[in-house]
């Protein structure tokens, strides 16, 4: 009776991860790379900065570098209570370009609440234009960025979300985080293009101001843009749409430290209560126990050989549906798949998932030294 539930579950699960990623394949193929809007509305760009010193003069010189015209945007860095050389670098590029402008985060009397997104809404309070779009400061953004996302607005639209990749790392850490950053921007953009938003990243994302307000802002959730995004959705603010085309690539920086990726990841794990729409969480939480199943068969192989082939069968083919919906994404943004890499990633995904999610929402989180849950 054991053996035929853990079987059945297994069955079960595994069908619903391969419908999962077929419905993500499918929805990156309606995803449109053309934006169709000519207008220029005014956009502002906000950054929530905290001790980035080494980061966020190449991100002020990209951004100062757009083809949009310069009299259609301003940039506004909210300096997070740094104790480095951010905001003197912030004010060196102020001195020579007037639409900087730099704000101090307002301190917080709520302990557990997240600065970073505190900082962000100071920013968004302060902003002149309608569109919003943000970045982090540890960022680099393509020329043709803040036009190609300010294209994708129609008058329907609520928020834009944008493709973000890892820079090229010459370490073994470095290019399997890049392999796994590129599976969850291929998913929440699979997931946007069928319809069913539930993954971005704030690194690359625009929303209207007056949609921000309609849902109150980021509310009590600690700074998840996914969130913001579902609230959206779930109350009507408008539609979300994907900007599918290598013109709105962001590419980030990573410390290639397993414990920052470890952190980073148990941090972005952490939904508890922060869907409003329900059926997310239990999308979510169906495609967890598949992983649970699959390892649950993995232990039992160890102690009976009659369990291997089912094994070998359940990671076969959870391999080649990962392996078919990276190729989709790798090549929507000119991207690139090292095989010995994914396979490396296939070995350690299960238990990564397992261990980083189940600590996600009962751990303790912090962004930065500052406790954010």
């Amino acid at each position: 009776m054991f053996e035929f539930f853990i079987m059945a579950c297994l069955i079960l699960f595994t069908g619903y991860y391969a419908y999962f990623l077929i419905c993500v394949q499918i929805g990156i193929s309606k995803l449109s790379a053309q934006s169709k809007q000519t207008l220029q509305p005014f956009v502002s760009v906000v950054v929530a900065a905290r001790n980035e010193e080494k980061n966020i003069a190449n991100l002020l010189s990209t951004l100062l570098r757009q083809s949009y015209p310069s009299d259609k945007y301003e940039i506004i860095i909210v300096d997070d209570a740094s104790t480095d050389r951010t905001s003197g670098i912030v004010l060196q590029f102020q001195a020579q370009q007037k639409s900087i402008v730099l704000l101090h985060a307002i301190a917080s009397s709520q302990k557990t609440a997240g600065r970073k997104a505190a900082a962000l809404t100071q920013a968004i309070q302060n902003a002149k234009g309608e569109i919003i779009i943000t970045t982090d400061a540890d960022c680099t953004v393509p020329h043709r960025w803040i036009e190609t996302l300010a294209q994708y607005f129609s008058e329907e639209t609520a928020m834009v979300a944008g493709p973000v990749a890892e820079k090229t790392s010459a370490s073994v850490l470095g290019n399997l985080e890049a392999l796994e950053f590129l599976g969850l921007i291929t998913v929440g953009a699979g997931l946007i293009g069928s319809g069913r938003p539930i993954i971005c990243n704030g690194a690359n994302l625009a929303y209207r101001k007056s949609a921000f307000k309609r849902v109150h802002g980021f509310g009590d959730n600690t700074n998840d843009d996914e969130s913001l995004m579902n609230r959206m959705v779930y109350q009507h603010a408008g539609t979300v749409t994907f900007a599918a085309t290598p013109e709105a690539l962001v590419t980030t920086a990573s410390d290639n430290t397993l414990k920052t990726f470890l952190k980073q990841r148990i941090r972005w794990s952490n939904k508890r209560g922060q869907y409003e729409d329900t059926s997310i969480l239990f999308s979510l939480i169906t495609l967890y126990l598949f992983f649970v199943f699959i390892a649950a068969v993995w232990v039992l192989a160890i102690f009976n050989n009659g369990w291997i082939l089912s094994a070998l069968l359940a990671l076969s083919t959870k391999i080649i549906l990962d392996f078919s919906t990276l190729r989709t994404g790798a090549k929507k943004w000119n991207q690139h798949i090292s095989m010995p890499y994914f396979l490396v990633a296939e070995v350690f995904h299960v238990p990564y998932i397992l261990i980083a999610a189940a600590i996600g929402q009962f751990g303790t989180l912090t962004w930065k030294g500052n406790k954010i849950a």
